[in-house]
């Protein structure tokens, strides 16, 4: 088995594993993150008890920067999240959710929309929401979902203590994209030149031009906030024809997935997206966060908000990275994933 495989089973927090390739340095860094935010108090969680009775149902907003459609599946575990901690829907709690329908400037509105009617905790999706919940109050608790950077944001102070009135989760691990081109490196050896899709965020973009650096890989960085961008970055992806293409995960190359597999597919350029969901869209690999876990998971924040616990010192969770194969793409592009790597897949597509 390659040095260049994925360690299964390191645990930064609430039980939640972090893979990363087990090459001997990324092997101590994990460690050390575990060593880390144990000694910072991460681990573990509260033990649970019975939801506070309250004389009304308590009102809980969510606010996405999308559509129903693209946001059921989260939602979903979200409620899930709450019956399992013991809140009935529409007896103990209420759900006021506002979908921005890919309009970013009506975030904003909404945010305020649901301060004016005084829900007592607020769920956002992502960190458009997560910002314009924020302008919006500094008072009502805020569990934000899969915001990439939280502290470089300034949505909190630290992971461990994030000090105001948002907590949550970030769908990012530390070297999250040097991870994802290590990987990409042990699919497919013979990969040299890859794509980059991100959105403006000068820590990713310089990450991965490092990691890439190291693993003797030269990096295309396409740059898209808007669907315009998409579309130079779908050009250039059809004139130059790298080796591969890594997808940044945000709404955007979420609800756009469809359409950037099937030009990899057919450009016979293999995909690696961020974020399970992003699978049905047809890419060879995903490699990141399950996201319907972490709206599962926001639930537990919720619920130790409502039975009292001040936001500031709830710290952020990390994410579990998830691996997923496609067999039947990595066939359409005559492409052979080792057996190393798929033995470390969390789920193989066949």
């Amino acid at each position: 088995m390659s040095a260049n495989l994925l360690v299964k089973n390191a645990r930064p927090m609430g039980g939640a594993a972090v893979d990363v390739p087990a090459t001997a340095g990324t092997i101590l860094r994990v460690v050390g993150l575990a060593v880390l935010l144990a000694g910072a108090g991460l681990l573990g969680s509260a033990s649970p008890s019975a939801p506070q009775i309250t004389s009304r149902p308590v009102r809980i907003g969510v606010l996405f920067p999308d559509t129903l459609a693209a946001r059921a599946p989260m939602l979903d575990a979200l409620r899930q999240g709450l019956q399992e901690h013991g809140y009935v829907e529409g007896r103990e709690v209420t759900l006021d959710v506002r979908y921005a329908n890919n309009k970013e400037d009506r975030l904003g509105p909404l945010a305020q929309e649901l301060v004016r009617e005084r829900v007592d905790v607020l769920v956002t999706g992502g960190t458009t929401p997560t910002a314009a919940a924020q302008l919006a109050t500094r008072t009502i608790p805020i569990v934000m979902v899969g915001v990439g950077n939280p502290v470089a944001r300034g949505f909190v102070a630290s992971l461990h203590q994030p000090g105001g009135n948002i907590t949550g989760s970030t769908d990012a691990l530390p070297d999250a994209m040097s991870l994802r081109l290590q990987l990409l490196k042990d699919a497919l050896p013979s990969v040299s030149r890859v794509a980059f899709i991100h959105n403006g965020a000068v820590t990713s973009s310089a990450e991965a031009r490092e990691a890439a650096e190291k693993l003797g890989l030269t990096l295309q960085p396409l740059d898209v906030r808007v669907d315009a961008g998409l579309n130079s970055a779908m050009v250039a992806i059809r004139l130059t024809r790298p080796d591969a293409l890594i997808v940044v995960p945000n709404p955007l190359t979420f609800r756009s997935r469809h359409r950037i597999a099937s030009v990899g597919l057919l450009q016979h350029v293999p995909v690696l997206f961020g974020w399970r969901e992003f699978m049905d869209a047809d890419g060879l690999m995903t490699y990141g966060a399950n996201m319907t876990a972490l709206y599962r998971r926001a639930a537990a924040h919720v619920d130790k908000i409502l039975k009292g616990a001040p936001p500031a010192e709830l710290p952020v969770e990390l994410p579990r990275f998830e691996l997923v194969v496609n067999l039947r793409t990595a066939k359409a592009l005559g492409v052979t994933i080792p057996p190393a790597v798929l033995s470390v897949a969390d789920d193989v597509i066949q």
